[in-house]
């Protein structure tokens, strides 16, 4: 998947370049940054059509990951798929960040910092192959918000952001950030997640390996947690 993304800079690098006048205008680094709003929400949408399927679809009967525990236990193909299809974005949007872009702004580091807490967080769930591998899908759903703010950006730099169609994304980017980013993580970090993982860790069978990648596991899903009210502050202040 992380080639797929490359491929998709260059596809969009090609497009643009020929028939995207405001885009030719732009320098290297704002090309790039303008292609990765574009390719964001392609990798935001897969992201949450995954995260809705792994909630409410693959469990079957009419049941989903929050009224059945064996099913929210077992990972399937489509966990995978939801995994390497967000790991190869954030290995591609990281190398972005600090080969092509380098411009290493506060936000930049932000999202350096979220893109390797998040892919090592997913990996290592692949060493349990239990809950851990399906909460984080779950969790993919944070996304939703993802293409609006990539459209914000598209707006301001097309000079369309004092129209009714950017004031409109900014309330929905709001909304969809508050419930998709906010309430919907924070209820399921401890409604499940948090509740989990103390679970596992109380398991003294456990390996030692398999208990320090819990504690980094916790650690990482508070730190998210935390970032993302942050970032919800930035949008109210």
């Amino acid at each position: 998947m992380t080639a797929f993304y490359g491929l998709f800079h260059v596809l969009m690098h090609l497009i643009n370049n020929g028939l995207n006048k405001r885009y030719m205008k732009l320098s290297s680094l704002k090309k790039t940054e303008y292609r990765s709003n574009i390719i964001a929400p392609v990798h935001s949408l897969l992201a949450v059509v995954f995260s809705w399927l792994a909630m409410f679809n693959v469990c079957g009967h009419g049941q989903t990951v929050f009224n059945n525990e064996k099913c929210f236990d077992t990972p399937r193909y489509l966990h995978i798929w939801a995994l390497v299809n967000t790991c190869g974005y954030f290995v591609f949007d990281t190398f972005s960040l600090v080969v092509i872009q380098r411009t290493f702004e506060t936000i930049d580091k932000q999202m350096i910092g979220h893109h390797i807490i998040a892919f090592v967080t997913f990996v290592s769930t692949l060493a349990f192959m239990n809950f851990t591998v399906v909460f984080g899908v779950v969790l993919l759903f944070v996304e939703v918000s993802t293409t609006y703010i990539s459209i914000r950006w598209l707006l301001y730099t097309h000079k369309q952001h004092r129209t009714a169609c950017a004031t409109f994304n900014v309330i929905v980017i709001f909304f969809t950030f508050l419930i998709g980013r906010l309430v919907f993580q924070i209820g399921v970090l401890f409604g499940y997640g948090y509740p989990k993982l103390i679970d596992m860790f109380q398991d003294e069978s456990l390996p030692w390996y398999k208990v320090t990648l819990i504690i980094f596991m916790f650690l990482a899903l508070t730190v998210s947690a935390l970032m993302n009210i942050f970032w919800m502050y930035l949008i109210v202040a």
